[in-house]
């Protein structure tokens, strides 16, 4: 199954949600995640010192928690370059199963304004649609903080 990946919401403004969201081309599958600005700005305060290029381990992590559930059918993902390509593949390694991380062909090229995961993101982030899951401080802290111990 080939996916396109779009975020509403830059995580560069820390006083704005983000939603990221994936979808099907034909729109059978889609996917919303919805990070709060409270506790996207929490996060990089206190761990900014710790951690290093913390918004873009965010971004990745809201690309894991949005395909986790369809990780095994997914083959190809288009992916919009927020983030520098180099640190989007360092990251996403960390984030994804390794075998996943190898099966999945990852193309990180501009999602259009037509594309329909931008349009999901969009509608989500204007509080149009409900995201399918919003991230919690464990949530996020579980694979942060993993990520943290698995580098001492």
């Amino acid at each position: 199954m080939k996916i396109e990946v779009d975020i509403s919401g830059n995580m560069k403004f820390v006083y704005r949600n983000s939603v990221m969201a994936f979808s099907t081309k034909d729109g059978k599958i889609k996917n919303t995640v919805l990070l709060n600005k409270k506790l996207k700005r929490w996060i990089i305060i206190k761990y900014k010192s710790r951690i290093k290029n913390i918004k873009e381990q965010l971004h990745c992590i809201m690309i894991f928690y949005c395909i986790k559930d369809h990780i095994d059918k997914i083959s190809e993902m288009k992916i919009c370059p927020d983030i520098s390509p180099y640190k989007m593949n360092q990251y996403l390694r960390l984030y994804l199963p390794e075998d996943y991380f190898h099966k999945i062909r990852k193309r990180i090229v501009p999602v259009t304004h037509e594309s329909l995961a931008h349009k999901i993101a969009y509608r989500t982030y204007k509080r149009r649609e409900k995201p399918s899951l919003i991230l919690t401080k464990d949530m996020i802290l579980e694979l942060l903080l993993k990520k943290v111990k698995a580098d001492q």
